[in-house]
């Protein structure tokens, strides 16, 4: 959170938070995803982004919670 040297920039505000993160697909125009999917990214921390298929990773909704997706599982 400090802008002293550092292996990634500080945070700054009103920016998202970068990181790894889970979400669901609400459109896609890949085969790989369909609206519902759950997916991991390095896109960090926010409400809606679009990326390629290749950034993305299928996850299971079926394991709670998906939090775990982003220690022990990621």
């Amino acid at each position: 959170m400090n802008a002293r040297k550092s292996y990634v920039p500080p945070f700054e505000l009103g920016k998202p938070l970068d990181g790894g993160a889970v979400g669901d697909v609400i459109e896609s125009r890949a085969p790989e995803f369909k609206p519902g999917d759950v997916v991991t990214s390095n896109f960090g921390w926010r409400e809606y982004f679009v990326a390629a298929p290749k950034d993305l990773h299928p996850v299971s909704r079926e394991i709670q919670p998906l939090s775990v997706y982003l220690g022990a599982l990621g």
